[in-house]
């Protein structure tokens, strides 16, 4: 006969509950949350459309994780490694007698402060930016934690690395933190402790190449993803300065190489007013010329090295160069403040559903998203007031009890607090403001604060108790 302890069966219902929890705005809506890209996601995962424009980490994990059957398996499975690495963050940084309570008590707390089960319940990678960021931090701090659990955090770094391109800049920036930390601290210094940043950078240097080996399965071929220069140049349509260089170029007769974009000089911005535009729309410059005879997917292959040296081109002039890194800066500034939980307007992927999903079409169909758009405005009130809160709690923190905090303190702090910069930054350089970008990082900054107070509590009850 098999013997279940209380604490395990306290634990398995806890987990359990708080797995249906992070689920429950899906629960709420009828089906899970659509994303705008989840429609491509899906016909890329079951091969009916071009890889081009898109990672194909996700719509790989989109097609097995589901079964092929039903995308409620999915958001389930989000739910089940959020919490995993959820209940292992608490674990190490908050131990407790009651470790199952304290994990659901937090689990409802980042409910009602964060939108932590909006992004669970969407069919897309945006929740899994937060699990990578503290599957990175347990992973380089982890002091008490079984093999099994150390194999299993490895491999969700390599898994999720692929989901998006800023995760692998996340890493280096890891990297480097920790090294810097160990190298600060000297106390217990050690080829072991060097060790752990070591085995970590392989670990995402080898994420990076089974991304790629993914890619060459679904598109044929070991490749770079063309989309990186497209999509990067549309900035520079956004900062003015590619109008500026083809009015310049086009009017002095120099510049020969490009002279099927001096038609549209000086119009490119007031054009192309938003991304999608400018990737898509036929008279963008990115199918110029004959590409578009062999197919749209080829002018993006071609272009993606055209485009490489214009913007070359177009940073080796000085003027140019500052009025773009101006523009840059900017919106980075923008970005940092810019974490509300976004509207998700009514999407129509009907047919991909019925083409993959029979199953789950009538669940769709009667959702609130597709039958009156998902409602969530009462949440971003409430998640901004709760980043702005938990901003300043860790700032006044580090100017007022910077010397009485602990070393992992001060790690966990200056992590999360370089990676909602690094986000900004990266979106801010590449693709653009837009509040899901960094709401989806915003999330660490209350989960620091819990820590923070959680150990401080700890510590005034245990000099109550001692007196």
């Amino acid at each position: 006969m098999v013997y279940i302890s209380k604490n395990s069966l306290y634990s398995f219902l806890a987990i359990s509950i708080s797995v249906l929890l992070l689920i429950f705005p899906a629960i709420q809506n009828g089906y899970a949350i659509i994303h705008p890209d989840t429609g491509a996601f899906i016909d890329i995962g079951h091969g009916r459309a071009s890889l081009i424009g898109f990672l194909t980490t996700y719509p790989f994990y989109l097609r097995h994780l589901s079964l092929s059957w039903s995308n409620w398996m999915v958001i389930l499975a989000q739910s089940i490694v959020a919490n995993y690495v959820i209940y292992l963050f608490l674990k190490q940084f908050m131990p407790s007698r009651m470790p199952w309570l304290l994990h659901l008590l937090v689990v409802i707390f980042l409910l009602l402060v964060t939108p932590i089960g909006f992004y669970t319940s969407m069919l897309a990678p945006e929740i899994f930016t937060l699990v990578f960021t503290i599957t990175t931090l347990l992973f380089l701090t982890e002091k008490k934690l079984a093999l099994v659990h150390k194999i299993l955090l490895g491999v969700l770094i390599v898994a999720l690395l692929g989901l998006n391109v800023v995760h692998f800049y996340f890493g280096l920036f890891a990297v480097l933190l920790f090294t810097i930390q160990i190298i600060k601290v000297r106390v217990t210094f050690s080829r072991f402790l060097m060790l752990k940043p070591a085995v970590y950078l392989m670990l995402i240097l080898f994420g990076y190449g089974a991304e790629r080996l993914i890619y060459s399965e679904m598109k044929g071929g070991f490749t770079a993803d063309d989309s990186i220069n497209i999509v990067s140049t549309y900035r520079y349509v956004q900062s003015g300065v590619f109008d500026q260089y083809f009015v310049t170029n086009c009017a002095s007769g120099n510049e020969f190489e490009y002279q099927a974009y001096c038609s549209q000089a000086g119009s490119y911005k007031s054009t192309f007013t938003n991304l999608g535009d400018f990737l898509f729309n036929p008279h963008s410059p990115v199918y110029f010329g004959s590409c578009k005879q062999s197919g749209w997917e080829n002018c993006w292959v071609n272009k993606s090295k055209v485009f490489q040296k214009l913007q070359d081109k177009i940073l080796s002039t000085e003027k140019l160069t500052k009025e773009h890194y101006s523009f840059v800066f900017a919106n980075f500034c923008k970005q940092l403040v810019n974490f509300q939980t976004p509207q998700i307007r009514l999407l129509n992927i009907k047919w991909q559903i019925e083409k993959s999903y029979r199953e789950d079409l009538y669940d769709y169909l009667h959702s609130n998203q597709f039958v009156k758009g998902f409602n969530n405005k009462q949440y971003p009130f409430i998640h901004v007031v709760f980043v702005d809160v938990s901003v300043l709690f860790l700032l006044i923190y580090l100017i007022f009890y910077s010397k009485k905090t602990s070393n992992d303190n001060h790690l966990m702090i200056a992590f999360f607090g370089g990676i909602f910069i690094l986000n900004a930054f990266y979106y801010a350089a590449y693709l653009g403001v837009d509040d899901m970008n960094q709401s989806k990082v915003a999330m660490i900054l209350p989960l620091g604060v819990i820590v923070i107070l959680f150990k401080e509590c700890n510590k005034v009850l245990t000099s109550f108790y001692k007196r």
